[in-house]
């Protein structure tokens, strides 16, 4: 799904996009009628941390594959205002930390400042800006799992 709308879009507009393509079928053991429909979402509040999960297919090379375009796709800023219909429109949220799975363990990269750091079971590392964030994730293929947005007021 990535690859057919990541190119030069922001991301909460794949994030739209990935929930618009979500349909469940209408269950008919409660009374439903059994078609497929589309699911909505929406929020009541603007939460003050919002959780994007991301999840990975394995095998034959997919993981490979797919990174480059998950990390041209991730942004540090989204507007929930874009991803759920009727929430406020300036409801600004900024990354400060990324979950990862890399070598058979977990990662969590920080944001401190104007720096990103990486942190993992023994040691923590500058590691600077978000592109080189994005650059060390390509080339030692850690996988994003969670990205938790902050509100940015």
């Amino acid at each position: 799904m990535v690859q057919r709308i990541c190119p030069g879009n922001p991301f909460d507009d794949i994030l739209k996009a990935v929930m618009m393509d979500v349909h469940r079928t209408c269950d008919p053991d409660v009374g439903g009628c059994g078609k497929s429909n589309h699911m909505s979402h929406s929020l009541s509040s603007s939460p003050h941390v919002f959780t994007v999960a991301l999840g990975w297919q394995t095998g034959n090379g997919s993981v490979r594959d797919m990174l480059p375009h998950i990390l041209a796709a991730l942004g540090t800023e989204i507007d929930l205002g874009v991803i759920y219909p009727g929430a406020s429109r300036r409801s600004k949220h900024s990354l400060v930390s990324m979950a990862c799975f890399y070598s058979q363990r977990y990662i969590c990269f920080a944001i401190d400042g104007e720096h990103w750091v990486l942190y993992d079971d023994q040691t923590a590392e500058v590691v600077g800006d978000w592109i080189q964030v994005l650059s060390m994730c390509e080339e030692k293929e850690m996988q994003p799992l969670l990205l938790f947005f902050e509100a940015a007021n």
